[in-house]
């Protein structure tokens, strides 16, 4: 009489991520690794310790003139990873026929302690290890029955838990915002301002896709790689390890942060100490700034000489009945649109000077450029300037004779104006790099924390001038 063998078919392959691969849980990266093992060769099988039968593509029991043996081990060899393993998810490609089992367990280094694993669930090791052995346990209880193992996939989610991991992770946190820096300041070079972003200080992954893609259009339309040396987002940790990138909205100075493991840690020698655009430069937080650390001294001087107000040469006025305070220049006014802008000049609140209604009489400033420099900038009605790229853009707004003269600093603290759309036109777009890019909504002009008193309208004769960028959606 025949035998027949009934092999009923259960293929079992769950690709299960483990919910830390999703969600960041602490300040070490976690790093993902993955082995996969098809028996198209015996070189994974420790054929000193098993006792079961390969043949390529697949692993069974022993059979004999009798049937298959009622269990069989396959032990694998040494499985080695780096750094140390946090989790490990084992899934399997088998047969497990009614009456059969197919089970696996772990062993870490050379302990000979088993731990039995659940096919397609993460499992944590109960120590520091990196190094692994496998066992499958193949069992049947019908000797015309053998379970089949036909692939082993190995899913490994890998962090430094080593005694100088938190002093190494720190090192190369200042150490990619160090080189962070020197990829801005090739920027700047070029450019004359930082990779403006003023996304909310919470939304660090909001701010590093942002500065990422005005990199990649520098690169894109000036043919120069502008992103050499770019650091990304360190992935598999809290938002407080990762790196924060912040500017003020006309991108004179910018904020590197980012949160270190030791409180003690001496790269926080090199740190900013200040509070800069709401972040505390304060230990653990380490951070880089542009900002030079010292206070200057005034930029304009308020007075001949020390004495009597109404004998002094007043060169900040305001209107009595009026908040605005201006600059006086040579009998035009430049208007310095908030407190910092002002203290950013040299003013001294207490020596404002309210004059009459005659203050109106005196011109407003419509173009100014430092002393020494080719850069002529058109003065908004916001209070914002605006580098002036060509002759017809300087046309399209006056003449050249009224450009005034003034030091480089006061240029250096007014606020630059990236926003403009055409007189009586709907479409904004934001100026960078000598190109325009259209911000598509409303909601990514908020993203971006710009407001529309940020918009200045422009002649089309300058609009006209710009190159056209990439959208920003």
């Amino acid at each position: 009489m025949r035998r027949f063998k009934i092999i009923i078919l259960s293929i079992f392959f769950i690709s299960i991520i483990p919910c830390r691969a999703i969600f960041a849980l602490g300040p070490i990266p976690i790093k993902n690794a993955e082995k996969r093992y098809n028996f198209n060769s015996s070189g994974i099988i420790d054929r000193n310790r098993s006792t079961v039968h390969w043949e390529r593509g697949k692993v069974t029991l022993e059979e004999r003139e009798d049937g298959f043996t009622s269990s069989g081990v396959l032990w694998t060899g040494s499985i080695r990873f780096s750094p140390d393993i946090y989790s490990l998810t084992l899934i399997g490609i088998y047969s497990q026929p009614s009456g059969t089992h197919v089970l696996a367990f772990v062993s870490f280094d050379d302990d000979i302690k088993e731990y039995p694993l659940t096919w397609g669930s993460a499992f944590e090791p109960p120590v520091i290890s990196r190094k692994i052995r496998l066992r499958i346990f193949l069992a049947t209880s019908n000797p015309n029955l053998s379970p089949e193992l036909n692939e082993l996939y190995l899913k490994v989610e890998l962090k430094d838990l080593s005694e100088n991991g938190p002093k190494n992770r720190d090192k190369k946190r200042a150490s990619d915002l160090k080189r962070m820096k020197k990829v801005l300041d090739k920027y700047y070079k070029y450019f004359g301002h930082y990779p403006i972003v003023s996304v909310k200080e919470s939304e660090r992954e909001n701010q590093w896709d942002t500065l990422e893609s005005i990199l990649d259009s520098a690169t894109l339309h000036y043919r120069t790689n502008y992103k050499y040396g770019f650091k990304y987002q360190p992935e598999g940790v809290d938002d407080d390890y990762q790196y924060g990138y912040l500017t003020n909205k006309s991108g004179n100075n910018f904020l590197f942060w980012v949160k270190l493991e030791q409180a003690e840690s001496k790269y926080l020698n090199d740190s900013w100490k200040e509070e800069t655009f709401n972040v505390n430069c304060e230990p653990p937080i380490f951070c880089l700034s542009s900002i030079v650390p010292y206070d200057p001294d005034p930029i304009i001087r308020f007075f001949e000489e020390e004495g009597d107000l109404g004998d002094s040469d007043v060169q900040f006025i305001k209107e009595k009945e009026d908040e605005k305070v201006y600059l006086n220049l040579d009998g035009f006014r430049l208007w310095l649109n908030a407190p910092d802008v002002f203290e950013g000049v040299g003013g001294i609140w207490d020596g404002i000077v309210s004059l009459g209604a005659t203050i109106k009489e005196m011109p407003l400033v419509k173009f100014i450029r430092a002393e020494g420099k080719e850069k002529v900038y058109l003065v908004s009605k916001n209070g914002t300037i605006r580098h002036m790229l060509s002759q017809t853009m300087v046309d399209a707004y006056g003449k050249f004779d009224e450009i005034i003269i003034v030091g480089q600093d006061i240029i250096n603290a007014l606020p630059q104006n990236y926003l403009i759309r055409t007189e009586g036109g709907h479409k904004v777009y934001l100026l960078d790099q000598k190109i325009k890019r259209w911000i598509t909504s409303p909601q990514i002009l908020e993203k971006l924390s710009f407001d529309f008193s940020d918009v200045v309208e422009v002649k089309s004769e300058e609009i006209n001038s710009y190159a056209e960028g990439n959208p920003i959606f």
